[in-house]
Formats: structure tokens, sequence, C-alpha cells
């Protein structure tokens, strides 16, 4: 805290191979309750924004899903270069989909089967929130059930399934905003990222990405303007970006 941390990383560890000598330091499921607990107590007095590095079950967190704040993201919205120069969909799986030699773009083509939900368990197929969840950490599945389709150490899908939370998105009172200078911002084909960490991002048309290289702050008469809608849908623009913390009311 004393350093200025607004955001603090805390992933549990995990075996890397079958049967290796590390099994027996791994957490077990209390022990990792135990934690996000205590996490969760700190987050609150320190102020934190706190994730993990790796993807956990949301069953694994019981009805406290909220603080599973990253799915699977291998070979969606990830990929790894080893250090033999091969494209994996996630560093700690071993099968290449291709040589970094050859470019980035087909060996990302080729790792088709981990955008569908082939890897995903038969057993989260009834639950609303597997394209989210992903059913964990693949790497951690391959490792407890020698399948890339098995049920990781933590996922318990045969308990209560995670539900659905609806979250109300207050209309801001506010005319004029500041745009919040620790976001990132990524241009993509449909128009970009903008990004404050891994639970707070939002795809945005080239317009609004605009306007977010652009400008330091800016208005509601400026967001009609510039994006040529209503005063009703800027303001409700401004509501969704102002709630996740993108713009700063003035």
């Amino acid at each position: 805290k004393t350093l200025g941390l607004t955001n603090l990383a805390v992933t549990r560890a995990s075996n890397p191979i079958p049967n290796s000598w590390f099994a027996n330091h791994v957490i077990n499921k209390q022990e990792f309750l135990d934690m996000q607990t205590l996490l969760g107590r700190l987050s609150f007095e320190y102020g934190y924004t706190l994730e993990s590095l790796e993807a956990v079950s949301l069953c694994a967190y019981g009805p406290e899903i909220d603080r599973a704040i990253r799915g699977c993201s291998a070979g969606r919205s990830a990929s790894a270069i080893g250090f033999d120069g091969s494209v994996r969909a996630c560093i700690r799986l071993e099968k290449p989909y291709g040589h970094i030699s050859n470019g980035l773009s087909e060996a990302w083509k080729s790792m088709g089967e981990a955008r569908t939900n082939e890897w995903l368990p038969a057993q989260c197929d009834p639950c609303k929130l597997k394209n989210r969840c992903g059913g964990g950490c693949r790497a951690d599945a391959l490792v407890s059930s020698g399948k890339m389709n098995g049920l990781d150490n933590f996922c318990e899908p045969t308990t209560e399934l995670p539900q659905i939370r609806i979250v109300s998105i207050p209309t801001t009172e506010a005319r004029i905003f500041k745009i919040n200078k620790q976001i990132s911002m990524r241009p993509e084909e449909f128009g970009g990222i903008i990004f404050r960490n891994s639970a707070t991002w939002l795809p945005v048309n080239k317009d609004l990405l605009e306007i977010f290289y652009d400008s330091s702050e800016i208005s509601i008469e400026y967001l009609v303007e510039r994006l040529s809608i209503s005063e009703a849908e800027a303001i409700k623009t401004a509501s969704v970006l102002s709630h996740k913390g993108f713009l700063i009311p003035n």
C-alpha cells in the first residue's frame, strides 16, 4: 500500500504435471476459499482491486462468484510463444499450433478448438455462465483428469449452479466528464478495446475509441455531436462508461 499500488493479483500455485513432487504443496479447496476471504478483507481495508492471473471455475467460489473475474483465455483472447518459437493456446499447454517464424495469424486461426465448447466439460453444459467461465483452467483440468475437457480439481458443477446477477447501472446526472488516465486502449478492426483491468474492459466502435484518444474531457453534448446520437443515448453511454470507471464525473 505504501508503494501506491491499487491493483494486486494473487494466484494459487498449480500442479504443473501429474504426480509431480509439487502436488503435495498445492492448496485444497477449503484453503482456497479461506484465501479468498482474506483477500476480500484486504481489498476492503486497503482499497485494492484484486484478481487472479489464472482462471478458476465459477462454481469453485460457491455463491460469491463476483470474486471470479478471470475466465480461461487460452486461444480465445490470449496465446503464448514457447522458448522454441512454438505458438500455443496457453503457456501451460504443450500442443503447438504453428511457429512464430511463420507469423501469429495462421497459428491463431488454427486454434479453433479452443474457441468452441470442445474443451468444455460435459458437466458444465447446463450452466448459463459456461461461456464466461470456460470450466476453469484447462491446463489444471488436463493435469487432474488427463483430458482437455475434464474437470479441474476445484470445479463442482454437480452442486448449485452459479447464478447470473443482474447489475443495474444508475443513470448519471453529470454533464461533463474527465477521461480516466489509468485506462489502456487498443485498436482493433471493429474499433477497439478500452481497458482498466481484466474484469473491467469494453469493446467500442471506432468513433468512441477516437474520443478516448483525442480528448481529456468530454460532455454529453460532445457525445451527441461526435457519435451522431440522441441526448438520451449519450446519457446512457456516459452512464455505462462512468459506472465502469472509464469516465469520471467532473
